[in-house]
C-alpha cells in the first residue's frame, strides 16, 4: 500500500489492542483528545498515534523504565521526563506539566 490510512481508521483499529491493556473507554477517548490537541503544534496525528502504539500499546497505566543513562522514561511515549502513572487507568484530569512537556517533546520532532 503506498498509502497511510486516516487518522480514525488507524485509531478505530487499535481500540480494541488499548482496551485489552485495562485502558477504560474514558482513557481511550482522552487519548484521542490528547492526539488532536498535540498534532496543532504541527506534527500529524497518525505520526503521534504511531508512537504511543508503538511504546506503550496506548496503555495509559504503563510501567516507567529506565533508559541506557538510567533515566525514567514513562507515559505513553515512554520518553526521559515524561509524567507516568503506573498501574493507573481512569485517569481523570490532564497533568498540566504533561502538556508543557508533549510541548517540548513535538518541538523536537
Amino acid at each position: 500500500m503506498s498509502t497511510w490510512e486516516d487518522f480514525t481508521t488507524i485509531f478505530n483499529a487499535n481500540k480494541a489492542e488499548m482496551l485489552q491493556t485495562g485502558d477504560s473507554g474514558e482513557d481511550v477517548g482522552r487519548i484521542w483528545n490528547a492526539v488532536l490537541e498535540a498534532a496543532k503544534l504541527g506534527v500529524e496525528e497518525r505520526v503521534i498515534f504511531c508512537i504511543i502504539m508503538q511504546e506503550s500499546t496506548g496503555n495509559v497505566g504503563v510501567g516507567t523504565p529506565k533508559d541506557m543513562d538510567n533515566n525514567p522514561t514513562g507515559g505513553l511515549m515512554q520518553c526521559e521526563e515524561s509524567p507516568a502513572f503506573p498501574g493507573q487507568h481512569n485517569l481523570t484530569q490532564v497533568c498540566r506539566s504533561t502538556l508543557k512537556w508533549e510541548r517540548k517533546l513535538l518541538m523536537m520532532l
